[in-house]
């Protein structure tokens, strides 16, 4: 659902290749760009030829583009930029690499041929499985600082909860990028405060043992029948899911990526306080380990 490409920023030579790419390479397309070398913003400045007004202008557009900072990312300077790429790639699997030259692989695509057909399907069906509902949704989770359950059933079946989470828990941990989850939000609704609490005590003695402890973890509950859809949201975009983040076996979810109005809507709904919330409460990491050591057997 969300791809990394990498653009060599000798592509951007121009105010209308900038403004072909700024279009397609917007974070609700489900594209990121990989910020290889460090100074990359910094190249595409200073290479492209237009007007000093548009050159202000691609400064101020390119700060809602979404870049994805790896940790390590070496850069040999006595290389070149594809050379270093395809060094990269290896490890980092691009997308797609974007060049301005007639490079033959599959792994590169000029500039001049590059339409949203030969790039991926931004929205798709995923099946209702722990390990691929989360993996649809793995780049976001791994360079978000803040991730947002939005599912008003999501306290209903605790095991099924339990795997999606520990599932998405462990992407967090083993994050590649710079950028790293600071906290989760959960969303949910119960019937009543003493029900509530009940599900945040079941939550406490399940969900503990998975979070790393580094990482915030918050439940909150609205009244049974104030929410109905349901979302992943985060700091950068939210993704829509059909019927949300429990398993259900040989059944299959459509997640959409919200435009920003709907985004930056449902995301102020989910921040800061709510008159409709009847009880919150903080889910604490029981151990001191990561989030992988449930998936290695040492819990």
């Amino acid at each position: 659902m969300f791809r990394e490409y990498a653009i060599d920023p000798a592509v951007v030579s121009d105010w209308e290749r900038f403004r072909f790419l700024d279009e397609i390479f917007q974070v609700e397309n489900g594209r990121f760009v990989s910020e290889v070398p460090k100074k990359w913003k910094r190249m595409v400045f200073d290479g492209i030829s237009c007007k000093p007004v548009q050159k202000t202008r691609v400064t101020e557009l390119l700060k809602n583009w979404t870049f994805a900072a790896r940790e390590k990312r070496e850069y040999g300077s006595h290389l070149s930029w594809f050379d270093n790429i395809l060094n990269l790639h290896n490890d980092l699997k691009f997308e797609k690499i974007i060049v301005d030259s007639d490079i033959d692989n599959e792994e590169s695509i000029n500039i001049d041929i590059l339409d949203r057909d030969r790039l991926h399907y931004v929205n798709g069906i995923v099946n209702r499985n722990a390990v691929e509902m989360m993996n649809a949704i793995k780049l976001l989770l791994q360079t978000a600082k803040t991730i947002k359950i939005i599912d008003p059933y999501y306290g209903e079946n605790s095991t099924s909860a339990l795997n999606t989470f520990r599932e998405m828990t462990c992407l967090i941990d083993h994050s590649p990028y710079k950028k790293r989850c600071e906290g989760i939000e959960i969303y949910t609704c119960a019937s009543d405060v003493p029900g509530a609490k009940k599900i945040a005590e079941s939550y406490q003695n399940m969900f503990s043992p998975h979070i790393p402890v580094v990482l915030k973890c918050d439940i909150f509950f609205f009244a049974s029948g104030y929410m109905h859809n349901r979302f992943i949201m985060s700091d950068i975009v939210g993704v829509q899911l059909g019927h949300g983040l429990l398993e259900k076996p040989n059944d299959t979810d459509d997640y959409s990526i919200l435009s920003k109005e709907a985004y930056n809507h449902r995301y102020n709904e989910y921040t800061g306080s709510n008159p409709k919330l009847i009880y919150q409460d903080n889910i604490n990491a029981s151990v001191a380990c990561s989030a992988t050591d449930f998936v290695n057997g040492r819990l």
